[in-house]
């Protein structure tokens, strides 16, 4: 296949179709408004699962009503969205034939956001989500005609359980691979399968990791054929610059975290400060995704045994700017009024990975809601237990997130950084993705104002 190794990110995507799941979500959010304001895609399929009873239609249409869809609603751009309702656990996800041959016919670049974030989530339920629905997807992909490139989201944390993290899909899935888990959950019950679950995870901190670990392997073994990529971002922040600087969505991820710890109702932080993070603001993250959709297209039209067949990995990391924990702590509680910081660094916070120590900073914070609750019931309140249930999300919040903040790890990112230095002066102006150039102080510093503004002020005015 002839290809034009000097193609650029705009004309790759000129007159595409491209399909998206996962677009109601954070990161699919600024990717599906990236597409429409930078690119001219010809049509944009969006996949959206009905939830609660409320239909694609209507799920974008609301989707487009937040403040991030701004311009491309005065442009007049939406009209090239097409909302199609999905179900996953459905023979070709339910779609009807001439809808299937529709997609055959036109789609060129798939992006796969679609997964379940929830770390405490059962083991088979994250399996069938970020796993079975995904190769039911790239089942259906198969079938695409004209299909350029694939990118299906992972994350750099798949495989926390070793020290240094290549660019590699490593096949040491427990109890004999993902297929042997998938058949062993299937004939577990559900008593049985919690029972069951630690022995599968091993030193995988959470069902998340572990699922999309195995979602890897399963992309590895059976899409290999296809033009496919696997990109990890890491912990994924607030917008940087695009559309507009500190956007964020929902209380999901740090965002919670960092908004108990500005409304007091988190004392404890188990973490280890001088250990670094990984933090990539979303729209570079995107801007990432859809270069390396470019480089997955260039390689698998390269006729070499060195790339056909070969999934391709980017590991969207730096690490040559990372701060530490310690930083990031002391940069986020900046972006809080003088007082809020002086207070939270001086007397409300610990910061201490001492076992012994959290677990009676947390018993602090469950007799404090209780004590709450208390005076909430002798008020006649309709929630007498809404303090102490909260502070029980945020204290498991905070020990699923802890893995991730007592040790850091080596990693390889030769694959990102070469799609990096290989973009034109134009694209690395228009579709910037390399992390050397972020002032992660400035950005971290204006993460907790732009939470109160789009998530905290959008809640209360709603």
């Amino acid at each position: 296949m002839d290809v034009n190794k000097n193609i650029g990110v705009i004309e790759f995507y000129q007159d595409s179709t491209i399909l998206i799941t996962g677009a109601t979500g954070f990161t699919g959010q600024v990717l599906l408004e990236k597409i429409l304001r930078s690119l001219k895609p010809r049509k944009i399929y969006v996949l959206v699962r009905e939830k609660r009873g409320v239909k694609a239609r209507k799920e974008v249409k609301q989707l487009f009503s937040n403040v991030l869809f701004e311009q491309v609603r005065q442009d007049n751009l939406l009209c090239r969205v097409i909302p199609v309702d999905v179900d996953f656990d459905q023979e070709h996800l339910s779609l009807d034939e001439a809808l299937r041959e529709n997609l055959a016919n036109e789609v060129d670049v798939l992006f796969n956001l679609l997964a379940s974030v929830n770390f405490n989530e059962p083991l088979a339920s994250a399996f069938q989500t970020n796993v079975e629905y995904s190769r039911n997807l790239l089942q259906l992909a198969s079938t695409f005609h004209h299909l350029k490139a694939v990118i299906h989201v992972s994350t750099f944390y798949s495989n926390c359980d070793r020290t240094t993290i290549e660019e590699l899909i490593y096949p040491d899935t427990s109890f004999g691979g993902y297929e042997n888990v998938r058949a062993i959950l299937n004939q577990l019950k559900p008593t049985e399968r919690d029972v069951f679950s630690p022995f599968i995870l091993g030193k995988q901190p959470n069902t998340y990791t572990y699922s999309k670990k195995c979602a890897e392997s399963m992309i590895n073994d059976n899409f290999s054929q296809l033009p496919v990529g696997i990109f990890r971002p890491p912990i994924v922040s607030s917008t940087f610059r695009e559309p507009f600087p500190d956007w964020y969505y929902k209380y999901n991820g740090p965002c919670g975290i960092l908004m108990a710890l500005y409304f007091g109702l988190l004392n404890v932080l188990p973490f280890e400060f001088d250990k670094r993070t990984f933090v990539a603001p979303v729209d570079y993250c995107i801007n990432a995704m859809l270069c390396c959709a470019v480089d997955v297209y260039k390689k698998h039209c390269q006729q070499s045994t060195d790339c056909i067949g070969k999934v391709q990995v980017y590991n969207f990391t730096d690490g040559t700017r990372n701060c530490s924990w310690e930083e990031a702590y002391r940069w986020y509680l900046e972006g809080m009024t003088p007082l809020r910081t002086y207070l939270r660094a001086r007397f409300l916070t610990l910061t201490s990975n001492n076992k012994i120590l959290c677990e009676i900073g947390f018993y602090w914070m469950r007799v404090r809601a209780h004590f709450i609750d208390f005076i909430a019931w002798a008020l006649g309140k309709k929630s007498p237990t809404a303090a102490t249930a909260t502070t029980e999300r945020i204290i498991t919040q905070v020990k699923l997130l802890r893995p991730f903040c007592v040790q850091e790890w080596g990693m390889g990112n030769s694959n990102m950084m070469k799609v990096v230095e290989g973009l034109s002066v134009r694209d690395k102006l228009r579709f910037p993705c390399d992390l050397r150039n972020v002032d992660l102080e400035a950005h971290l510093r204006r993460f907790i104002p732009g939470v109160l503004k789009y998530v905290v002020n959008a809640k209360s005015v709603a």
